[in-house]
């Protein structure tokens, strides 16, 4: 009987590792599989610029955003809706 492993590591690129191990075999068989970086914009998240005064959340190049105060900025990296979710709202002017 073979017992397969596989570990799946996303950081930057896909690695996929594959192992099988088999009794009759002391090295085992081992294949590596490097895939295509994820590089969409679903995958990697939208950039953001979350008014905390507001609460509305702006695309980075919104013209909304040179007007806002520093200290209010804070910059997001992610889903759209989970912004949402955590009670932002979508700005009127870039509608992101």
């Amino acid at each position: 009987m073979k017992r397969i492993t596989v570990l799946i590591f996303a950081v930057i690129s896909m690695i996929l590792f594959v192992s099988c191990d088999s009794p009759d075999d002391s090295n085992g068989n081992k294949i590596v599989i490097y895939t295509e970086p994820m590089t969409t914009k679903e995958a990697v998240g939208v950039g953001y610029i979350i008014n905390l005064n507001t609460g509305k959340f702006h695309y980075s190049d919104c013209p909304s955003v040179n007007q806002m105060a520093e200290h209010n900025k804070k910059e997001y990296t992610g889903d759209r809706d989970d912004l949402i979710l955590q009670g932002y709202e979508p700005c009127k002017r870039c509608n992101p």
